[in-house]
């Protein structure tokens, strides 16, 4: 059950995260489109001279973000920074692919203010909404839903000090159980 939902969140995610890469891209265009960036260079080419981008840049990004273990375990206890530092990495990896095609293709028409432009807004917007939905998840967490019950296997001092751990960290989204010795002897949670 909860590998399921788990894997239902993660598809979610990974759909959130390609509609806000297609809107940065077309919010790009837009800022440099109607002028809005000072010093810009003006004069892009219509929009669908830049739409076939995409078609890269959905497949790059999906891989990139997969294999860059955005998407792996539970990011529960997890830094933030980290998570983070794996998004940015992904654009800038994405970024670097698509400065191939471009050069590859020849694609003078395309703006490479349209690229940076694209890129900073794809990493910022992807790291906000990451950064929202900790937030979310964690309020969630404190007020005592959204939380996971563990059990630990042993009674010494580090199951003792996970256990103390796990009790000072709400937002975490985990509450013990109690401990279960190597003889099968239950003992008690640790207050708080």
């Amino acid at each position: 059950m909860l590998k399921r939902y788990a894997r239902v969140v993660a598809a979610a995610l990974f759909g959130a995260d390609l509609a806000l890469t297609a809107g940065a891209f077309l919010c790009a265009y837009a800022l440099l489109d109607y002028d809005l960036v000072p010093g810009a260079p003006k004069g892009l080419a219509e929009l669908d001279q830049y739409l076939w981008l995409l078609l890269l840049i959905v497949p790059l990004w999906s891989f990139l973000l997969q294999s860059g273990g955005v998407y792996g375990a539970s990011r529960r206890t997890e830094d933030p920074r980290r998570e983070m530092g794996q998004v940015v990495r992904a654009v800038f990896l994405g970024g670097v692919g698509l400065a191939a095609a471009l050069a590859l293709t020849k694609s003078s028409h395309i703006s490479r203010s349209f690229v940076g432009w694209f890129l900073l807004l794809d990493a910022a917007l992807l790291c906000l909404y990451r950064l929202g939905l900790r937030l979310a998840a964690r309020s969630v967490r404190r007020t005592g839903c959204n939380f996971r019950t563990v059990l630990i296997v042993g009674t010494g001092q580090n199951a003792r000090d996970l256990g103390r751990r796990m009790a000072s960290n709400p937002q975490w989204g985990l509450r013990l159980l109690g401990y279960v010795s190597e003889e099968g002897q239950a003992g008690s949670p640790v207050g708080p």
